[in-house]
């Protein structure tokens, strides 16, 4: 009976206590998501470009405009969504690159520093094509870089301001420039040397058509190298010139 008794008072207690509430959830503080899902991924990259302009902001290389927008939304991992990296030790020869691509997961992390951290982006491999390369290593032979950002940022980025350079005068638009580059493999349409950085690449056109400098759009030919462009313009693209000019160096020959 004494038994029964406490076990009664034990149950008793047990109901009046007051229940325990669980607190909900503040739906304002979502959940942390994991660095390569989707949205870990959109985290990064924002916080990467909000990180780069901060950084030209403090150094007064950037100021508030259009520019300063278009630098917060611009995906550059969209634009360049394949980029190199260095990987050879100092004095190891040839030197080495990885080429890194935004479509594999394992480079995503890398790529954001490469792409936002402010520095050159190695772009392109002794000439090749741009478009469809396989994701691996590279060595020896040259590495063609593009500026991320100009120290005066403010007026534009390099890039853009070709584009409209171009536009305006041979009316070629950006997609038609990529056109000519891949067909010619990044190369002078009559020397065959690779265009990099010091052997820029030159838009010409037939002066028949458009005499001067400018271009109609419909009379563009290819592109060269400035040396190969100053000489047709020298020799003003007439091809009987060209072929005495070839006769007189071949009768020392």
């Amino acid at each position: 009976m004494a038994r029964q008794r406490l076990e009664d008072a034990l149950a008793s207690a047990q109901d009046s206590a007051p229940a325990q509430e669980t607190e909900p959830a503040d739906p304002a503080t979502p959940e942390a998501a994991p660095a390569h899902t989707p949205m870990g991924i959109a985290q990064d990259t924002v916080a990467a470009r909000e990180a780069m302009v901060a950084r030209l902001e403090e150094t007064g290389v950037l100021r508030p405009g259009p520019v300063r927008d278009a630098l917060l939304s611009i995906r550059r991992e969209v634009l360049m969504p394949q980029a190199y990296v260095r990987r050879d030790l100092p004095g190891e020869a040839p030197p080495r690159w990885d080429l890194l691509d935004w479509a594999e997961p394992a480079d995503r992390d890398e790529l954001v520093t490469l792409l936002y951290g402010g520095e050159s982006v190695l772009v392109q491999h002794a000439g090749e094509r741009v478009l469809g390369r396989v994701q691996g290593p590279r060595s020896g032979r040259a590495i063609t870089r593009r500026r991320t950002s100009k120290p005066d940022g403010a007026r534009g980025c390099k890039t853009c301001n070709n584009d409209s350079r171009r536009r305006a005068m041979y009316g070629t638009e950006p997609e038609d420039f990529l056109r000519m580059l891949e067909d010619q493999g990044n190369c002078c349409a009559v020397c065959g040397v690779g265009f990099a950085d010091d052997n820029r690449s030159q838009v010409d056109h037939d002066h028949s058509c458009c005499p001067g400098k400018k271009s109609c759009g419909e009379c563009v030919r290819g592109l060269l190298c400035n040396s190969c462009n100053n000489g047709l313009g020298r020799f003003k693209d007439s091809v009987n010139h060209l072929r005495a000019a070839v006769s007189y160096l071949e009768s020392f020959q």
